[in-house]
């Protein structure tokens, strides 16, 4: 709503992906790494964000959590 751009990059775990099938075995569970992979969102961040933009998006953030 607030124009700012966010996903979840790795909604799979990485070690249950088909790369890594055979590295890992069938029963091994990162309860850490599965918490994070249904929870951690990424906002923009990169060198081309001028400082107007970077504002925007922390001020906004912050009214969101009421900061």
């Amino acid at each position: 709503k607030k124009n700012i751009s966010a996903m979840i990059y790795y909604p799979i775990p990485l070690y249950k992906q088909m790369a890594f099938k055979n590295y890992v075995t069938t029963d091994l569970l990162l309860r850490n790494t599965e918490k994070l992979c249904k929870n951690v969102i990424s906002i923009p961040m990169h060198t081309e964000l001028d400082y107007s933009t970077q504002n925007y998006i922390t001020k906004t953030i912050n009214s969101f959590f009421s900061i």
